[in-house]
């Protein structure tokens, strides 16, 4: 016999969209220059220049990014995939001098054994923001840790996710949540949803997550995954999200951990890969986790020159998006938004 959510799945099925799906419709607009608009937000009681996260990604947010992204307008959350509990204590000392404490954000498993004891300590004091990392987040685990860390530390803004659905968001939400990290799968390193089968398209994922978040008050939300141009940034921030969240824009540019680079056959080359890569589980564990697959890929790219310039094409893009749409603001261009389907991907 067909299951009935078999039997009811094209008559019932929802319709997801991802960024390229749909577009934002052009304006009448009042602004003179794109440098009119202003890209600054709130980010659970820290101000930002521009709407930009670095990702948890030992490739990508190191030391060296943390500051870039603080001295550029944005923020950076410190990975957690360090070779011994001493390389993690130094690089949070080092973040501790040198990036202000509203905008110090460092990333923790679930696992007790990865941040008890002096980690936590250092994180709890000295840092503002902490990011329970994981992929699924929508997890008994995950929200048992939430309940604990704001039941002890209730000074943290914790950053939880990732999470694709209004349930997820919301289960998030009411265990403490400061911040929601919105979708599963789409990361240009992420192979979830060829290996799993799972995932919600990422326009669709993120409003699911909004219309969640926005019955709460002083709850902020980060599009994280398939940003490939400032194009999807503007759609994402429009859609309702807070700061979006950017991993593979960044690969190879300056501010990347030294580790991320390296010399093949006279060539300066650079690495990128998924958290959950084979690469990435060989270098935390030696090899794959029994039975698992890996859910991500690796990359060998061209240096891809200073960091800095990168932000400033992604904020210049945004402002643009903007000044489309008549908006001085994030929050003016989550107001004045009109959306259109594109046909030639929703009818495929």
């Amino acid at each position: 016999m067909i299951p009935l959510t078999t039997d009811k799945l094209f008559s019932d099925a929802q319709v997801g969209y991802t960024y390229d799906d749909i577009l934002l419709v052009p304006q009448y607009s009042t602004i003179n220059s794109r440098l009119d608009v202003d890209l600054s937000v709130d980010f659970a009681g820290t101000e930002l220049k521009i709407p930009i996260l670095a990702a948890p990604m030992d490739t990508i947010c190191g030391v060296r990014m943390c500051h870039k992204m603080y001295e550029c307008g944005g923020m950076g959350i410190l990975h957690r995939f360090f070779p011994s509990r001493e390389a993690w204590e130094d690089e949070l000392r080092r973040i501790i001098d040198c990036v202000p404490f509203d905008y110090r954000a460092a990333a923790i498993g679930v696992n007790k054994y990865e941040y008890e004891g002096s980690i936590l300590k250092l994180i709890v004091d000295n840092f503002k923001f902490v990011c329970i990392d994981v992929n699924i987040g929508h997890h008994e685990k995950v929200i048992n840790l939430i309940k604990w860390l704001k039941k002890e530390y209730p000074h943290l803004k914790v950053i939880a996710g990732n999470v694709s659905t209004y349930e997820g968001a919301r289960d998030l939400c009411d265990a403490g949540a400061d911040v929601i990290r919105a979708t599963n799968g789409f990361g240009s390193a992420c192979s979830t949803l060829i290996v799993t089968g799972v995932g919600v398209p990422t326009a669709t994922s993120l409003y699911e997550c909004y219309r969640a978040v926005r019955r709460y008050k002083d709850k902020f939300l980060i599009a994280d995954g398939g940003h490939k141009n400032s194009g999807s940034m503007v759609k994402a921030l429009a859609i309702g999200a807070d700061v979006v969240m950017i991993g593979g824009l960044l690969a190879g540019s300056s501010a990347c951990p030294e580790t991320a680079f390296f010399e093949e056959n006279g060539e300066y080359k650079a690495k990128y890969y998924g958290m959950a890569s084979e690469e990435a589980q060989k270098v935390r564990w030696g090899d794959l986790k029994v039975g698992t697959a890996p859910e991500g890929v690796s990359y060998t790219i061209h240096p891809r020159g200073k960091t800095r310039v990168i932000l400033e094409r992604l904020a210049g893009g945004i402002r643009s998006g903007c000044s489309f749409c008549n908006a001085r603001t994030v929050y003016e261009l989550r107001r004045n938004a009109r959306w259109i389907i594109r046909c030639s991907t929703s009818m495929k």
